[in-house]
């Protein structure tokens, strides 16, 4: 495989919005893509893209687990001996509590997919990078993570540890870009908008009622996500952005 292609990492591209960034990315010419899935042999999309793109690779990876991100990082030195750019985009939001109700699980569990998931992958994933000039390292946050925004945009919605863990991955992101800007790296949290896939419905129906879907299709979300990211210099590292061009308040 020529280490002069582009090399992109995506995780949870399984389904959602992930699928549909991986789906973008093949298309596009001198690319190759490693794809992640909980389990591989159930992404039956993922599979069907893979085999008609031979650009796209599909890696095993549980979100947290330093082992499966270990064996990912191992594969992707023998393939392309590194990375230009990670999507750190698998996350959680599946349970609606506010304050008083909210079970001290789901809160650990948001957090160990959202937080310390894209924490693990950019510590195994470093030296890919870095073996790259492009060094782009994106976590897909939301806007529900803005902790100036939120009391104002989302009043009342049950939605603390799915926005608290992101608002937590926010923080990890500026951390790794005040730590690493100077190597070259550029890093970001960007928000994807609401978008309409099976957990964007999830919420909209429960915040909103039966029948309420998203306002942004995936389509939408992924063409504005990609446009940022191919777009994003080292003025755009440590800010958080948005898929329509907007930058959001920590």
């Amino acid at each position: 495989m020529s280490t002069t292609s582009t090399a992109y990492f995506v995780s949870g591209g399984n389904r959602g919005l992930g699928f549909g960034i991986v789906s973008a990315l093949a298309k596009r010419p001198n690319t190759t893509i490693f794809a992640t899935a909980r389990d591989p042999t159930k992404a039956t999309d993922l599979q069907t893209l893979a085999k008609s793109n031979p650009n796209v690779h599909i890696l095993k990876l549980e979100s947290a687990s330093v082992s499966d991100a270990k064996a990912a990082a191992e594969y992707i030195q023998k393939t392309t001996g590194g990375l230009d750019i990670v999507i750190a985009n698998a996350g959680i939001s599946d349970s609606y509590y506010n304050a008083l109700e909210t079970p001290v699980e789901v809160l650990e569990s948001h957090f160990h997919v959202n937080v310390t998931g894209p924490l693990v992958l950019f510590q195994n994933l470093y030296p890919l990078l870095k073996a790259r000039q492009t060094r782009k390292f994106v976590v897909i946050s939301t806007g529900l993570a803005s902790i100036k925004s939120t009391p104002e945009l989302f009043a009342g919605a049950p939605v603390l540890g799915y926005g608290t863990s992101k608002a937590a991955l926010n923080y990890v992101a500026r951390i790794i870009h005040s730590e690493h800007h100077k190597e070259g790296f550029i890093v970001f949290p960007l928000n994807p908008g609401w978008v309409d896939t099976d957990m964007g419905r999830l919420g909209a129906e429960t915040l909103l009622g039966p029948g309420q879907r998203p306002p942004v299709t995936v389509e939408q979300s992924v063409e504005g996500q990609l446009r940022i990211i191919d777009g994003a210099t080292a003025e755009s590292s440590g800010r958080f952005l948005s898929f329509d061009g907007e930058e959001w308040a920590w």
